[in-house]
């Protein structure tokens, strides 16, 4: 929630921070913060800071900008909001999007006699490069279901549902690269039922970024001979268009092994306003 002090005279009237942004879809982002200032105030100061504490930016007119901090030598200083000798170098003009920026952005603009301030919190996500739900046999009587994703930001939330209550809980394992992206696995041990198939769920979510990714898994005791895996996936479109599905053809496999129909629907839900 934007937070916003200071007096009448000196008022932020606009920060224009996008809430979400997919990771790729943009090589450059402005972050801009618009302000009323008395034409006669004295002591212009704009400063950016990031996640509260950290300065990033600074600007004094008659001086030039200066970067600092998680955004030293990412900014375009020569970039210019307005032709306002008051406003010129107001806004950041990022040179270098990638996941590491997500956090909260705070404008400070102050004078000698007031300072206002506003802030926002910004999400850049990384999708996923692999999503597998799969399943591995223990023994005669059991089976261990694994759901596992790579290279994924920020760090999701991952859950398997079963269509019985009698699991054992969930194991989590989670891991930060060196290169800032999260690899994330879950799994359970399930004594299997050789009378009734089995439904296994594997949930992947940011709920920051409003993405959302689900397998499922159907297992049965029965063999077979042929069995058939198709997927489907919704198109990345805003929340308030009608969806829209495309659908890869169908992989067909030979078995002995007990049957396991894979169906994979992926569900991208994005809300950037």
């Amino acid at each position: 929630m934007a937070e916003i002090t200071g007096t009448t005279s000196l008022k932020i009237k606009d920060l224009k921070i996008p809430d979400v942004i997919e990771y790729g879809t943009m090589d450059e982002l402005t972050l801009d913060c618009d302000y009323d200032i008395d034409k006669d105030a004295n002591g212009l100061v704009v400063k950016w800071f990031f996640d509260d504490t950290q300065q990033i930016y600074q600007w004094i007119p008659k001086n030039k900008p200066q970067d600092s901090g998680l955004l030293k030598g990412k900014i375009d200083l020569k970039y210019k909001a307005s032709n306002d000798s008051n406003k010129m170098y107001r806004a950041l003009h990022i040179k270098d999007v990638n996941p590491q920026l997500t956090g909260n952005y705070t404008c400070v603009v102050s004078t000698f006699d007031d300072e206002v301030r506003e802030s926002k919190r910004m999400v850049i996500f990384d999708k996923q490069d692999e999503f597998n739900l799969t399943f591995d046999n223990v023994d005669d009587n059991t089976i261990k279901i694994t759901c596992s994703a790579t290279n994924i930001y920020p760090k999701p939330n991952i859950t398997i549902n079963a269509s019985r209550p009698d699991v054992s809980s969930e194991v989590e394992n989670a891991t930060l690269g060196e290169d800032q992206l999260w690899k994330i696995s879950t799994s359970m041990l399930v004594a299997v039922n050789n009378q009734h198939p089995e439904t296994f769920v594997c949930e992947l979510n940011i709920p920051e970024a409003k993405y959302s990714v689900r397998k499922e898994l159907y297992y049965s005791s029965q063999e077979t001979t042929e069995i058939t895996s198709s997927s489907s996936e919704m198109s990345l479109q805003k929340a308030d268009d009608n969806s829209a599905y495309g659908y890869g053809g169908g992989n067909w496999l030979t078995a002995s092994t007990p049957l396991v129909v894979i169906f994979v629907s992926l569900r991208i839900l994005l809300d950037l306003i």
